[in-house]
């Protein structure tokens, strides 16, 4: 996907994040190539549930 995005929209930074106990999500952002860079937050659109994300982020 990330390849696609360059291709054909010139994408050059790509941001992800994941819930923090998900580490399975945070490794396939590694092999992408992507680098932790801090900290974030999800919660539901009522904001009922909060969970602390952990940020990547990349230049291609």
């Amino acid at each position: 996907m990330m390849e696609y995005a360059r291709r054909n929209f010139g994408a050059k930074q790509f941001i992800a994040s994941h819930a923090e106990p998900n580490t399975a999500s945070g490794n396939v952002m590694k092999k992408c190539g992507l680098h932790f860079t801090g900290y974030g937050e999800f919660q539901k659109l009522d904001g009922s549930c909060k969970m602390r994300s952990m940020v990547y982020e990349g230049m291609f």
